[in-house]
């Protein structure tokens, strides 16, 4: 008989429910069953902040798929029972943990965890997994092609094609099963484009001009998550001449990305040193100590001479550096100063007052004297352009819109398209 909740009409059908995610951008939550096997991929949190949480009966699962380190997409992760199989990258984990030390909270227990590896499918029960890279503005970020009872899901995850790794964009195009039975398709930018900053090669030209044309000190307001826009900006520092200065949470989160690649900045480059006296990495500090055997040594290169930069040197020399800060504490540092740039490397739609999500630190920024504020941005999700060019490539039987405020602009695009409202049944046959 078919799993309680399940269609009686197709008992032997692999089945989709997206919980959360079909009206909204973020709070993924979906669950693909087959049998008696039971995935949710990603357990996210919403956006906005109203309250989200897991199926009632998530210790009934078989395991949890995480496709890449953004709240939208784990924040539930710590009401995930501990028994329960994880599969997640190790950089996102760590992204995660790192984030929680520095907010504040408690680092997560050990847990059954298992790494994602792109291209090495895994089993879990009767449905297989293989993992496929994608470009977003997080690294490490996954793509999940599943295969139950014969028939074929991909779930893109957030993804894009205009990053520092679109080459993993064009293998997606190319390696992908043609004819999949459902895709879960993201459409956060199906009414928005890129059309200032194309991608992330045109943010760092604008990060260039920007550099150049302030005599000052130049501050970024960005995640330090957003692996490639913290390249980005390194390379623009020193196209400059310029050295990037970091505070210590963006310091040890390049350290722990430098697993992924060598080539990403790290406080042992010449060209980049870390603000590790003043009241924020005080704090910063703190909490490091606090977690002393998670950081090991980086608390001591921190601290080295050659590492370490005091507030007082970008007062006394502001045209050398570029500085990656939080907002508030730029602020602190920049209004002391006749003149300064801020490059606001994010959303503008956190720079609106009237949204839940209104970040009022970055906001205030543009309004000190003398500042000039430059909102210097891409975004890591796809455009409808090369959404329409994935489509086309990979020819899926069925579309699914996921991850959008506008599911019903699919139909313009893609006759093939499935709407379905958060918590429908969805059954492949």
């Amino acid at each position: 008989m078919p799993w309680p909740g399940r269609s009686a009409a197709c008992p032997q059908a692999a089945q989709i429910t997206i919980h959360r995610g079909t009206n909204e951008i973020g709070a993924n939550c979906v669950e693909i069953t087959h049998e008696f096997t039971r995935i949710l991929v990603d357990a996210g949190s919403s956006l906005d902040g109203s309250p989200t949480s897991l199926p009632d009966d998530i210790g009934e699962y078989s395991a949890v798929l995480i496709s890449h380190g953004h709240q939208d997409h784990y924040g539930l992760i710590k009401d995930i029972p501990k028994d329960l199989p994880i599969y997640i990258g190790d950089v996102a984990w760590d992204f995660m943990q790192s984030l929680r030390i520095f907010t504040g909270k408690s680092p997560l227990p050990s847990r059954q965890r298992t790494r994602l590896e792109a291209g090495k499918t895994i089993s879990i029960g009767v449905i297989a997994v293989t993992p496929y890279m994608v470009d977003h503005s997080s690294p490490e970020s996954f793509g999940f092609l599943i295969e139950a009872n014969g028939k074929t899901i991909y779930y893109s995850g957030d993804f894009r094609a205009h990053g520092r790794k679109s080459r993993s964009f064009n293998y997606l195009c190319s390696h992908l099963p043609k004819g999949i039975d459902a895709m879960l398709l993201e459409g956060t930018m199906v009414r928005r484009n890129n059309a200032e900053f194309a991608n992330e090669s045109a943010v760092e030209e604008g990060m260039v001009d920007a550099i150049k044309n302030e005599p000052s000190l130049v501050c970024l307001s960005c995640s330090a998550q957003n692996i490639d826009r913290m390249v980005t900006a390194y390379r623009a520092a020193k196209k400059c001449g310029r050295v990037l200065v970091l505070d210590i949470y963006s310091a040890w989160i390049l350290r722990i990305a430098q697993k992924l690649s060598k080539n990403i900045p790290d406080l042992k480059w010449s060209g980049v040193r870390v603000l590790s006296h003043n009241k924020a990495a005080s704090g910063q500090y703190q909490k490091m100590k606090q977690q002393k055997e998670y950081f090991n040594d980086f608390v001591q290169e921190l601290y080295h001479p050659d590492n370490e930069l005091w507030e007082k040197d970008l007062h006394n020399s502001p045209s050398k550096y570029v500085l990656k800060l939080g907002d508030y504490w730029v602020a602190h540092i920049i209004k002391s100063l006749e003149s300064s740039t801020v490059i606001y490397s994010q959303w503008t739609g956190y720079l609106d007052r009237n949204t839940p999500t209104f970040n009022e630190y970055a906001a205030a920024l543009k309004e000190l004297p003398g500042v000039k504020f430059k909102a210097i941005h891409t975004s890591g999700h796809i455009t409808s352009s090369d959404l329409e060019r994935f489509v086309a490539e990979t020819k899926p039987k069925r579309i699914i819109p996921i991850h959008t405020e506008h599911k019903e602009e699919f139909h313009r695009l893609f006759p093939q398209t499935v709407v379905l409202d958060d918590e429908e049944m969805f059954d492949i046959t």
